[in-house]
């Protein structure tokens, strides 16, 4: 009675924690009694954040007119220290093509990874960014994508120095640029570093949805745990627009409703994402 085994806990030989493992509180405990103080990770990602647009001002400004607050820039930097990158906001930059490729290229010759921008990847008038990341060499990988929201999603990649970098050019609508940090940054990076960032499950729907387009939707949902049905629920958080800051600040997941699928059924179990 009241005797630990030898090995009941691990076997020699056997790893303790695997390569490309989060080291959470609850690893902390195993590590101490392997006698780890100190263990090696990979350094946080350092990620560069610029926004883009004519319309923004900063967070302390009332805005006049047709100005509105630059709420990506702010909303995208805390997602980043969420997941534990090295966020280092470039500010915004208004839509003169000289003043924005000058400031390209200063984000693109720093010690940053990954870029990250906001705004300017459409099909607008002052919609530069595309032309400014081609005549910087950026190697586009692909541009829109058959989703929404944030369709105008770029992507491709800057060789030019030793360490090549990730540039991701999110749409500039709030919801959208939130969508493509979940949906293109995190599974990029979970694919280089092995690892799960992102919180998926699956949930009751208790409401229909109808669903006008064939792309991909993530509707901005509000899930919780029901006792009696014993599984997680699940509904939309109002308005569906990508504008509406005040859906996307009650929702708590993204829920996924793939090409195929015209419409989701009250009682339909849907693929989730925690938010």
């Amino acid at each position: 009675m009241n005797i630990r085994k030898l090995g009941e806990n691990i076997r020699k030989g056997e790893p303790a924690i695997q390569k490309n493992t989060i080291i959470s509180a609850h690893k902390i405990s195993l590590l101490a009694a392997c006698g780890k103080s100190s263990v090696k990770v990979y350094k946080p990602l350092k990620v560069g954040v610029l926004s883009t647009g004519d319309e923004l001002v900063d967070v302390r400004e009332i805005p006049t007119g047709d100005k509105i607050r630059a709420t990506n820039l702010y909303s995208i930097l805390a997602l980043l220290k969420k997941y534990h990158f090295e966020p280092v906001s470039f500010g915004f930059v208004n839509d003169d093509r000289d003043k924005t490729l000058q400031k390209i290229k200063e984000v693109l010759n720093s010690d940053i990874e990954i870029l990250l921008t906001t705004g300017g990847v459409s099909v607008g008038k002052y919609d530069y960014l595309k032309e400014i990341f081609q005549e910087l060499e950026v190697d586009k990988k692909f541009w829109r994508a058959f989703i929404k929201p944030g369709k105008p999603i770029y992507f491709g990649t800057y060789e030019k120095k030793e360490k090549p970098k990730l540039v991701f050019g999110l749409a500039g609508n709030p919801v959208s640029s939130f969508v493509n940090f979940y949906v293109y940054l995190l599974p990029a990076v979970e694919g280089k570093y092995e690892v799960e960032l992102t919180e998926k499950f699956a949930a009751k729907l208790q409401t229909s949805i109808k669903k006008k387009d064939a792309k991909r939707h993530f509707i901005r949902g509000v899930f919780e745990y029901n006792a009696e049905e014993n599984c997680f629920v699940v509904k939309p958080a109002g308005s569906q627009s990508s504008g509406n800051m005040v859906g996307l600040s009650s929702a708590n997941c993204l829920m996924i409703c793939e090409e195929k699928k015209r419409d989701l059924q009250e009682g339909e179990i849907v693929k989730c994402i925690r938010i």
